[in-house]
Protein backbone atom coordinates (compact mmCIF):
# COMPACT_ATOMS: atom_id res chain seq x y z
CA UNK A 1 0.00 0.00 0.00
CA UNK A 2 0.67 3.63 -1.47
CA UNK A 3 1.60 5.40 2.19
CA UNK A 4 -0.97 8.66 1.94
CA UNK A 5 0.85 12.23 2.09
CA UNK A 6 0.20 15.01 3.96
CA UNK A 7 -1.45 17.67 2.77
CA UNK A 8 -3.59 21.17 3.73
CA UNK A 9 -7.13 19.48 2.57
CA UNK A 10 -8.62 17.52 5.73
CA UNK A 11 -10.03 14.26 4.62
CA UNK A 12 -9.91 11.96 7.82
CA UNK A 13 -8.51 12.90 11.46
CA UNK A 14 -5.50 10.88 13.33
CA UNK A 15 -5.24 11.70 16.76
CA UNK A 16 -2.13 10.99 18.53
CA UNK A 17 -3.19 9.41 22.13
CA UNK A 18 -0.61 11.74 24.22
CA UNK A 19 -0.30 15.27 22.41
CA UNK A 20 -3.86 15.27 20.10
CA UNK A 21 -2.10 16.01 16.90
CA UNK A 22 -4.36 16.04 14.13
CA UNK A 23 -2.98 15.20 10.56
CA UNK A 24 -4.85 16.33 7.03
CA UNK A 25 -4.59 14.15 4.23
CA UNK A 26 -6.04 14.45 0.35
CA UNK A 27 -5.45 10.84 -0.91
CA UNK A 28 -6.07 8.81 2.67
CA UNK A 29 -5.02 9.10 6.39
CA UNK A 30 -1.50 9.27 7.86
CA UNK A 31 -0.95 8.68 11.86
CA UNK A 32 2.44 9.62 13.23
CA UNK A 33 5.02 7.04 14.77
CA UNK A 34 3.65 7.36 18.22
CA UNK A 35 0.03 5.50 19.43
CA UNK A 36 -2.67 6.93 17.46
CA UNK A 37 -6.28 6.59 17.32
CA UNK A 38 -7.51 7.23 13.76
CA UNK A 39 -10.91 7.57 12.70
CA UNK A 40 -11.88 6.84 8.99
CA UNK A 41 -14.60 9.22 6.93
CA UNK A 42 -17.62 7.94 4.67
CA UNK A 43 -15.52 8.02 1.81
CA UNK A 44 -12.80 4.68 0.57
CA UNK A 45 -9.56 5.59 1.18
CA UNK A 46 -5.82 4.94 2.32
CA UNK A 47 -5.58 4.63 6.14
CA UNK A 48 -1.86 4.02 7.28
CA UNK A 49 -0.88 4.06 10.86
CA UNK A 50 2.96 4.55 10.75
CA UNK A 51 4.35 3.70 14.03
CA UNK A 52 3.32 2.99 17.35
CA UNK A 53 0.37 0.85 18.81
CA UNK A 54 -2.64 2.55 16.85
CA UNK A 55 -6.16 2.13 16.97
CA UNK A 56 -7.62 2.15 14.08
CA UNK A 57 -11.35 2.90 13.27
CA UNK A 58 -12.44 2.42 9.74
CA UNK A 59 -16.21 3.84 9.00
CA UNK A 60 -18.03 3.76 5.94
CA UNK A 61 -16.67 2.65 2.21
CA UNK A 62 -14.22 -0.09 1.28
CA UNK A 63 -11.03 0.91 3.08
CA UNK A 64 -7.24 -0.21 2.57
CA UNK A 65 -5.80 -0.47 6.27
CA UNK A 66 -2.14 -0.17 7.06
CA UNK A 67 -1.64 0.03 10.96
CA UNK A 68 2.43 -0.01 10.36
CA UNK A 69 4.64 -1.38 12.60
CA UNK A 70 3.50 -1.85 16.25
CA UNK A 71 0.70 -3.62 17.35
CA UNK A 72 -2.40 -2.26 15.92
CA UNK A 73 -6.19 -2.69 16.84
CA UNK A 74 -8.75 -2.53 14.23
CA UNK A 75 -12.28 -1.47 14.96
CA UNK A 76 -15.05 -2.62 13.19
CA UNK A 77 -18.61 -2.13 14.20
CA UNK A 78 -22.29 -2.17 12.84
CA UNK A 79 -21.69 -2.80 8.88
CA UNK A 80 -18.01 -2.66 8.16
CA UNK A 81 -16.55 -3.04 4.49
CA UNK A 82 -12.89 -3.54 4.12
CA UNK A 83 -11.01 -2.95 0.73
CA UNK A 84 -8.02 -4.59 2.24
CA UNK A 85 -6.02 -5.40 5.37
CA UNK A 86 -2.27 -4.79 4.27
CA UNK A 87 -0.34 -4.54 7.77
CA UNK A 88 2.95 -4.03 6.94
CA UNK A 89 4.75 -4.31 10.62
CA UNK A 90 7.24 -6.69 10.78
CA UNK A 91 8.09 -6.41 14.61
CA UNK A 92 8.58 -9.82 16.21
CA UNK A 93 6.28 -9.20 19.10
CA UNK A 94 3.90 -7.44 17.05
CA UNK A 95 0.12 -8.65 17.55
CA UNK A 96 -2.58 -6.92 14.74
CA UNK A 97 -6.10 -7.75 16.00
CA UNK A 98 -9.75 -6.97 14.49
CA UNK A 99 -12.22 -6.27 16.85
CA UNK A 100 -16.12 -5.81 16.82
CA UNK A 101 -17.84 -3.20 18.54
CA UNK A 102 -21.16 -4.10 18.91
CA UNK A 103 -23.90 -7.10 18.83
CA UNK A 104 -24.93 -8.22 14.94
CA UNK A 105 -21.49 -6.81 13.48
CA UNK A 106 -20.74 -7.41 10.21
CA UNK A 107 -17.19 -7.36 8.79
CA UNK A 108 -17.37 -7.24 4.67
CA UNK A 109 -14.42 -8.32 2.89
CA UNK A 110 -13.42 -8.76 -0.86
CA UNK A 111 -9.71 -10.62 -0.24
CA UNK A 112 -7.96 -11.66 3.10
CA UNK A 113 -5.03 -14.13 3.21
CA UNK A 114 -1.78 -14.85 5.16
CA UNK A 115 0.02 -11.74 3.54
CA UNK A 116 -2.55 -9.54 5.34
CA UNK A 117 -0.80 -9.23 8.59
CA UNK A 118 -3.71 -9.35 10.76
CA UNK A 119 -3.28 -12.64 13.63
CA UNK A 120 -6.70 -12.49 14.91
CA UNK A 121 -10.28 -11.56 14.35
CA UNK A 122 -12.64 -11.21 17.32
CA UNK A 123 -16.23 -10.77 18.61
CA UNK A 124 -14.72 -9.66 21.84
CA UNK A 125 -16.99 -11.29 23.41
CA UNK A 126 -20.29 -9.20 21.44
CA UNK A 127 -22.55 -11.70 20.21
CA UNK A 128 -23.40 -12.35 16.48
CA UNK A 129 -20.26 -11.62 14.95
CA UNK A 130 -19.83 -12.50 11.09
CA UNK A 131 -17.70 -12.34 8.15
CA UNK A 132 -19.70 -11.78 4.82
CA UNK A 133 -18.42 -11.30 0.99
CA UNK A 134 -19.06 -8.72 -1.49
CA UNK A 135 -21.09 -10.31 -3.74
CA UNK A 136 -18.21 -10.32 -6.34
CA UNK A 137 -15.58 -12.87 -6.97
CA UNK A 138 -14.06 -12.97 -3.37
CA UNK A 139 -10.67 -14.76 -1.80
CA UNK A 140 -10.39 -15.23 1.30
CA UNK A 141 -8.46 -17.06 3.14
CA UNK A 142 -8.49 -17.62 7.03
CA UNK A 143 -5.61 -20.32 7.46
CA UNK A 144 -3.06 -18.20 9.21
CA UNK A 145 -5.98 -15.92 11.39
CA UNK A 146 -7.20 -16.86 14.50
CA UNK A 147 -10.91 -16.33 14.54
CA UNK A 148 -12.49 -15.89 17.90
CA UNK A 149 -16.18 -15.68 18.49
CA UNK A 150 -16.71 -15.34 14.42
CA UNK A 151 -19.85 -16.94 13.96
CA UNK A 152 -20.22 -18.13 10.15
CA UNK A 153 -18.11 -16.53 6.98
CA UNK A 154 -20.94 -16.37 4.35
CA UNK A 155 -18.76 -14.87 0.77
CA UNK A 156 -22.52 -14.48 -0.34
CA UNK A 157 -23.00 -14.20 -4.26
CA UNK A 158 -20.25 -14.88 -6.92
CA UNK A 159 -17.36 -17.56 -7.81
CA UNK A 160 -15.57 -17.14 -4.55
CA UNK A 161 -12.67 -19.38 -3.01
CA UNK A 162 -13.22 -19.69 0.83
CA UNK A 163 -10.56 -21.69 3.10
CA UNK A 164 -10.97 -21.41 6.99
CA UNK A 165 -9.05 -21.63 9.76
CA UNK A 166 -7.14 -23.64 12.34
CA UNK A 167 -10.60 -23.76 14.59
CA UNK A 168 -13.80 -25.08 14.18
CA UNK A 169 -15.34 -22.72 11.25
CA UNK A 170 -19.11 -22.19 10.36
CA UNK A 171 -18.48 -21.68 6.40
CA UNK A 172 -20.93 -21.01 3.97
CA UNK A 173 -20.04 -20.39 -0.18
CA UNK A 174 -23.42 -18.15 -0.93
CA UNK A 175 -24.61 -18.60 -4.58
CA UNK A 176 -22.00 -18.96 -7.35
CA UNK A 177 -19.72 -21.53 -8.11
CA UNK A 178 -17.34 -21.49 -5.07
CA UNK A 179 -14.56 -23.27 -3.62
CA UNK A 180 -14.66 -23.97 -0.12
CA UNK A 181 -12.35 -25.48 2.64
CA UNK A 182 -12.37 -25.82 6.39
CA UNK A 183 -8.97 -26.44 6.98
CA UNK A 184 -7.97 -27.87 10.12
CA UNK A 185 -10.94 -27.95 12.92
CA UNK A 186 -14.03 -29.63 12.82
CA UNK A 187 -16.04 -27.44 10.40
CA UNK A 188 -19.06 -26.89 9.06
CA UNK A 189 -18.92 -26.58 5.78
CA UNK A 190 -21.95 -25.53 3.21
CA UNK A 191 -21.39 -24.83 -0.74
CA UNK A 192 -24.19 -22.95 -0.94
CA UNK A 193 -26.28 -22.92 -4.43
CA UNK A 194 -23.95 -23.24 -7.86
CA UNK A 195 -21.55 -26.32 -8.91
CA UNK A 196 -18.91 -25.93 -5.74
CA UNK A 197 -16.12 -27.87 -4.64
CA UNK A 198 -16.15 -28.35 -1.15
CA UNK A 199 -13.83 -29.74 1.36
CA UNK A 200 -13.32 -30.23 4.84
CA UNK A 201 -9.77 -30.47 5.57
CA UNK A 202 -8.49 -32.10 8.68
CA UNK A 203 -10.92 -32.74 11.77
CA UNK A 204 -14.47 -34.25 11.97
CA UNK A 205 -16.33 -32.01 9.97
CA UNK A 206 -19.56 -31.25 8.54
CA UNK A 207 -19.98 -31.08 4.55
CA UNK A 208 -23.14 -29.55 3.25
CA UNK A 209 -23.87 -30.01 -0.90
CA UNK A 210 -26.18 -27.35 -1.48
CA UNK A 211 -27.94 -26.95 -4.50
CA UNK A 212 -26.14 -27.65 -7.65
CA UNK A 213 -23.57 -30.32 -8.52
CA UNK A 214 -21.25 -30.50 -5.86
CA UNK A 215 -17.57 -32.35 -5.53
CA UNK A 216 -16.93 -33.01 -1.95
CA UNK A 217 -14.07 -34.31 0.47
CA UNK A 218 -13.94 -34.18 4.24
CA UNK A 219 -10.45 -35.09 4.66
CA UNK A 220 -9.04 -36.85 7.56
CA UNK A 221 -11.13 -37.25 10.22
CA UNK A 222 -15.01 -39.14 10.95
CA UNK A 223 -16.58 -37.07 8.47
CA UNK A 224 -20.10 -36.50 7.84
CA UNK A 225 -21.70 -35.87 4.32
CA UNK A 226 -24.88 -33.97 4.14
CA UNK A 227 -26.66 -34.03 0.51
CA UNK A 228 -29.35 -31.65 1.14
CA UNK A 229 -31.12 -31.67 -2.14
CA UNK A 230 -32.04 -35.38 -2.13
CA UNK A 231 -34.30 -34.14 -5.70
CA UNK A 232 -30.73 -33.29 -7.91
CA UNK A 233 -28.16 -35.70 -8.72
CA UNK A 234 -24.54 -35.17 -10.20
CA UNK A 235 -22.63 -34.80 -6.33
CA UNK A 236 -19.22 -36.69 -6.12
CA UNK A 237 -17.67 -37.46 -2.64
CA UNK A 238 -13.81 -37.87 -3.51
CA UNK A 239 -12.37 -39.97 -0.16
CA UNK A 240 -15.67 -41.49 1.68
CA UNK A 241 -14.07 -43.57 3.81
CA UNK A 242 -16.11 -45.99 6.18
CA UNK A 243 -12.75 -47.08 8.31
CA UNK A 244 -12.70 -43.29 9.44
CA UNK A 245 -16.53 -43.27 10.50
CA UNK A 246 -17.54 -41.33 7.53
CA UNK A 247 -21.58 -41.18 6.98
CA UNK A 248 -23.72 -39.79 4.70
CA UNK A 249 -27.23 -38.39 5.83
CA UNK A 250 -29.76 -37.90 3.11
CA UNK A 251 -31.37 -34.47 4.42
CA UNK A 252 -35.40 -34.40 3.94
CA UNK A 253 -35.36 -37.51 1.20
CA UNK A 254 -37.82 -39.03 3.70
CA UNK A 255 -40.21 -36.10 3.17
CA UNK A 256 -39.57 -35.76 -0.32
CA UNK A 257 -42.78 -36.73 -2.60
CA UNK A 258 -42.28 -39.88 -4.11
CA UNK A 259 -39.33 -40.72 -2.18
CA UNK A 260 -39.35 -44.57 -1.52
CA UNK A 261 -35.83 -45.51 -0.52
CA UNK A 262 -32.18 -45.49 -1.34
CA UNK A 263 -29.76 -48.23 -2.90
CA UNK A 264 -26.40 -48.46 -3.99
CA UNK A 265 -24.88 -50.12 -7.33
CA UNK A 266 -21.32 -50.48 -8.59
CA UNK A 267 -19.94 -48.40 -11.71
CA UNK A 268 -16.53 -49.51 -12.27
CA UNK A 269 -14.52 -48.79 -9.08
CA UNK A 270 -16.90 -46.19 -7.72
CA UNK A 271 -20.24 -47.00 -5.98
CA UNK A 272 -23.07 -44.91 -6.64
CA UNK A 273 -25.84 -43.61 -4.28
CA UNK A 274 -29.56 -44.10 -6.48
CA UNK A 275 -32.57 -43.01 -5.23
CA UNK A 276 -36.04 -45.01 -5.81
CA UNK A 277 -39.48 -43.78 -6.52
CA UNK A 278 -43.04 -44.93 -5.54
CA UNK A 279 -43.75 -44.66 -9.33
CA UNK A 280 -41.04 -47.46 -9.89
CA UNK A 281 -38.59 -45.00 -11.28
CA UNK A 282 -34.98 -44.23 -9.91
CA UNK A 283 -32.10 -41.61 -10.51
CA UNK A 284 -28.53 -41.38 -9.21
CA UNK A 285 -27.85 -39.49 -6.69
CA UNK A 286 -24.15 -38.99 -5.73
CA UNK A 287 -20.70 -41.40 -6.73
CA UNK A 288 -18.59 -42.44 -4.20
CA UNK A 289 -15.31 -42.26 -5.82
CA UNK A 290 -13.28 -45.59 -5.12
CA UNK A 291 -15.76 -47.48 -3.01
CA UNK A 292 -16.33 -50.90 -3.42
CA UNK A 293 -20.14 -51.74 -2.52
CA UNK A 294 -19.28 -55.24 -1.63
CA UNK A 295 -17.09 -54.91 0.93
CA UNK A 296 -19.53 -53.76 3.22
CA UNK A 297 -22.79 -55.94 4.24
CA UNK A 298 -26.33 -54.19 4.16
CA UNK A 299 -26.43 -54.09 8.01
CA UNK A 300 -23.13 -51.76 8.11
CA UNK A 301 -24.53 -49.45 4.84
CA UNK A 302 -27.33 -48.78 6.91
CA UNK A 303 -25.09 -47.76 9.54
CA UNK A 304 -23.44 -45.53 7.47
CA UNK A 305 -25.84 -43.75 5.10
CA UNK A 306 -29.38 -42.11 7.08
CA UNK A 307 -32.42 -41.12 5.30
Amino acid sequence: MAKPTKTSEAKGRGKNKNDAVETELTDGILGTDQDNEIFGTDSSENIFGYGGDDEIRPYAGYDVLDGGEGSDTYIVEGYTGVKEFADTGLGVSDYDIVKAYGDATTLSLSQFGPDCGIEEISSDGYAGFRIWGTGSNDNLDFSATTLSGVTHINTMGGNDTLTGSNGDDNLFGGSGDDVVSGGAGDDHVDGGSGNDVVSGGAGNDTIVDGYGADTMAGGDGADRFVLSDASASGDVIEDFDPSEGDTIELAYASQMEGYESWYLTQDGDDAVLNIALDDGSSYELATLQDVVVADFDAATWDSMVVA
